[in-house]
């Protein structure tokens, strides 16, 4: 999986799933399915970031 968040002022999120798409044409961020994992993903990006995960 690879999570991407773009700029601070625009929030646009992209999750690609490498197993089933390794070349990222559907983005699937916006799937229920993938909720968990994408909350997960951001949780750990902030951590390395060092900021808290805004909601």
């Amino acid at each position: 999986m690879k999570f991407i968040r773009q700029n601070k002022r625009l929030i646009r999120n992209e999750l690609y799933d490498h197993r089933k798409d390794k070349y990222e044409w559907k983005n699937v961020a916006s799937k229920k399915k993938y909720q968990k994992v994408k909350a997960q993903l951001k949780q750990e990006m902030f951590d390395i970031i060092g900021e808290s995960v805004p909601q």
